[in-house]
């Protein structure tokens, strides 16, 4: 068989980045950005909402889901080593237990 040859007849693409303050709505701006920058962002606002939930539902009243909110902290210690997160979720259990200590049905 003999050696075919094409000729490349495709244009060069030039890709070009979008800055952030050429970007028209927040999801251009957010797509632009690099991957570091953001994980770090949706990490931190991660954050902020779980420390905005402990905040909210917590301290207030006490729901059928208390462990549930404990187990979360305990998560949340685990992916961002915060301390506060840890002393929270042992305050919550102790709590749970010292309600449940006289309880014959546990």
């Amino acid at each position: 068989m003999a050696n075919r040859y094409y000729t490349n007849e495709m244009p060069d693409i030039s890709i070009q980045e979008i800055s952030p303050e050429n970007a028209k709505d927040s999801l251009s701006k957010l797509l632009s950005l690099p991957y570091d920058t953001i994980s770090q962002r949706l990490k931190q606002d991660a954050i902020n909402f779980t420390d905005e939930l402990k905040e909210d539902v917590y301290p207030t009243r006490l729901y059928t889901g208390t462990l549930g909110t404990a187990y979360l902290l305990f998560k949340s210690y685990q992916v961002t080593g915060s301390k506060d997160d840890l002393a929270l979720c042992r305050e919550i259990i102790q709590a749970c237990d010292a309600a449940c200590a006289g309880s014959r049905y546990v």
